[in-house]
């Protein structure tokens, strides 16, 4: 295809997505940006929760998210205090209330259902050891470790920030520490496979694998389609690594980390879902001025980065692939790139072709690649758009959600 025609298919479907989705907010989406989002959500929902004895007691949890001055910096934190920094850090809102049990027994609720290791009500309020916090930090990684290896564990991982033989850690440091947990970490809780018989399932996307958009943003992934799939059949056991905005050469810097590496190495099998974000956030700065102008001419930065964009994405993806490689020879499932935009709307021929020429790739890929299965989102969604995609939206609706898990399910099943 020549470079001009690539360039006003691209730019025509850009400026399509723009208008249809004149109620989507195109906000700049920065994976692993946990603090950001815990602070907002801190402040607009979570602390209406609270009465103001419980608010000041977790007042420096607060100021630490928002990088303000902690009060008593050097006191020592709490099991209870450090369970609600780490879910505010991953943008978690059980209420916080002052009951009969406990006074965070919200948070203590949920941490139980997902599994992890929590001290009984009698300690809860009594500082945290290192050794326990490695435990529960494993478990949050989807790891489940004694409390006798979790620091070689969280030196494995790039987490350690303390001194050797230190027992106990302080505000200022469970801070510092949880930083260091979003820098290296996964950008979702995980839970960790407490049947050994299961086979797993690493789900490597954006917040497409993530099924954000369907009710509320609190309760996904469990609606995303990677996670669709062990609850579609309990044979396999879902860790969803996925990030939201999660562009393809950000990927490629995961994968060196070692959290990622472990779980791959892990793998039963792995799904990929990748370059819609690359899509959105290439276009940002022009869909802006197209927007405030009703119409813009691009400028010929972007008229050069609209002609890379097909080539980044799929030079990326070969990058991805051969990064899995060496850490996991397992079957690969590499979804295609839908097109948003219904049938009969103006943009959408445009659209298919934009995602043909990346499809096309990902094809190839498959074809070329030993263990590498394409899947066929593309002619899936195509046609049936209202479907299952999220009216005024680029995310799928549950069903299409479920469709994807479907698809990925029957491919293993023809594999195997």
């Amino acid at each position: 295809m020549k470079p001009k025609l690539i360039i006003l298919l691209v730019l025509s479907f850009l400026l399509t997505i723009i208008v249809f989705f004149g109620n989507f907010q195109m906000e700049k989406e920065e994976a692993g940006n946990y603090l950001k989002a815990a602070t907002t959500t801190t402040n607009a929902n979570l602390l209406n929760n609270e009465d103001d004895a419980i608010k000041e007691r977790i007042n420096w949890i607060t100021s630490g998210l928002s990088k303000k001055d902690i009060k008593n910096p050097n006191e020592l934190v709490t099991e209870a205090e450090f369970l609600i920094l780490l879910y505010k850090a991953y943008n978690k809102t059980p209420s916080v209330t002052d009951t009969s049990k406990f006074w965070a027994e919200d948070y203590y609720k949920s941490g139980l259902d997902y599994g992890y290791p929590l001290w009984e009500a009698k300690k809860r309020d009594q500082p945290i050891t290192i050794k326990h916090l490695g435990a529960l930090i494993a478990a949050v990684q989807g790891d489940k470790i004694n409390e006798i290896d979790s620091v070689p564990y969280l030196k494995q991982n790039q987490f350690f920030i303390f001194k050797d033989q230190q027992k106990n850690i302080t505000r200022k440091e469970s801070i510092e520490f949880i930083n260091r947990l979003v820098e290296n970490g996964f950008y979702l809780l995980q839970t960790p496979k407490e049947d050994i018989s299961q086979e797993v399932i690493v789900a490597l996307g954006d917040s497409i694998s993530m099924g954000w958009g369907i009710k509320n943003n609190v309760e996904m992934p469990k609606y995303g389609f990677p996670n669709l799939i062990s609850s579609m059949n309990n044979k396999f056991h879902t860790f969803n690594l996925s990030s939201r905005g999660l562009r393809t050469v950000q990927l490629i810097e995961k994968l060196k980390k070692p959290t990622y590496k472990n779980k791959l190495s892990d793998a039963n099998y792995i799904t990929v879902y990748m370059g819609s974000s690359d899509l959105l956030h290439v276009a940002e700065g022009y869909l802006r001025q197209v927007k405030a102008q009703n119409g813009a001419s691009p400028s010929k930065d972007i008229e050069k980065e609209v002609v890379a964009l097909i080539n980044e994405i799929n030079k990326n993806m070969d990058t991805i692939i051969n990064q899995i490689r060496q850490d996991s020879s397992v079957p690969i499932y590499l979804y295609s790139i839908y097109n948003p935009i219904p049938k009969g709307t103006t943009g959408n021929s445009y659209g298919n072709t934009v995602m043909e020429a990346i499809n096309k790739h990902y094809k190839d890929i498959a074809k070329n690649e030993k263990n590498v299965i394409l899947i066929d989102s593309f002619n899936a969604f195509k046609g049936k758009e209202s479907t299952y995609i999220i009216n005024g939206d680029v995310h799928p609706t549950l069903e299409g959600q479920r469709l994807m898990a479907k698809m990925a399910l029957e491919k293993i099943e023809e594999v195997k």
